[in-house]
């Protein structure tokens, strides 16, 4: 396990990068109606010091090592908020930042872990970054992470996607029963694993329509997939997909 004391994160962005990204989000902002949503751009808590198992050995045994590594993590990302938010926070109004959590089957550190090591840094990252700018939280997490839903809320997390479907325990009802109105959900509408490319189109749209109707029961959704689309889908499932979501939508007129 390297020395944390050696460990340095940024704390900032080069001026040509940020006015690079000012410029794209302020001719976006002017040419479009849409709401814009900047992609995953500062220091995140992805961190594998020492390699995977080394560190997944270093949260368990070595937690003040940790400790330093993960809150280094957290001062660059609240000082280039700061930065980012004077670049393009007049134009975006979402930040995205990504945390895989879980696998198909669950949490992959165990929920432990997780409320023990990364969750007051989580907390504090994620107050900051309220303090700091009015773009909201994008958080992207993978897999089965139901088990974490509430903690995320605490950690004042405003958007999560992926919601993966095809992963254990990720139904939409059960979903929007645990956050109700606390988080907006984005994605979740279509998931390739669950529709593979024989399942007829017609079950495609009825099962695109629940997925919406649990989801954006108490209205904080957002359209999408699960993850990309994959190269193998049909046509017909494409145009199942939207056709479900033209006819839901319309439903919330």
């Amino acid at each position: 396990m390297p020395d944390p004391s050696s460990f340095h994160p940024s704390h900032d962005f080069p001026d040509e990068k940020l006015r690079e990204l000012e410029n794209i989000a302020k001719k976006a902002y002017e040419m479009t109606d849409f709401s814009l949503a900047l992609g995953e751009t500062i220091t995140d808590l992805q961190l594998t010091p020492g390699g995977m198992l080394g560190w997944y050995e270093a949260l368990l045994n070595e937690p003040k090592i940790a400790d330093e590594y993960l809150s280094k993590c957290v001062d660059a990302a609240l000082d280039q908020i700061v930065l980012i938010d004077q670049a393009v926070g007049k134009y975006c109004s979402i930040m995205c930042i990504a945390h895989d959590l879980g696998d198909s089957r669950g949490i992959t550190m165990g929920t432990e872990l997780f409320r023990n090591r990364y969750k007051p840094h989580y907390m504090r990252l994620f107050h900051g970054w309220h303090q700091r700018t009015r773009m909201k939280i994008n958080f992207h997490s993978c897999g089965s992470i139901v088990e974490l839903l509430k903690d995320l809320v605490e950690c004042e997390v405003d958007v999560l996607n992926p919601i993966q479907l095809s992963s254990a325990n990720m139904e939409p009802e059960k979903i929007r029963n645990i956050v109700g109105q606390n988080m907006v959900l984005y994605g979740g509408a279509f998931d390739c694993v669950q529709t593979p490319p024989s399942t007829d189109a017609e079950l495609v749209y009825q099962q695109v329509k629940k997925n919406i109707a649990a989801l954006a029961r108490e209205g904080n959704y957002l359209f999408a997939g699960v993850h990309n689309t994959a190269a193998t889908t049909p046509r017909s499932h494409i145009e199942a997909v939207l056709r479900a979501y033209q006819d839901m939508r319309n439903m919330y007129k």
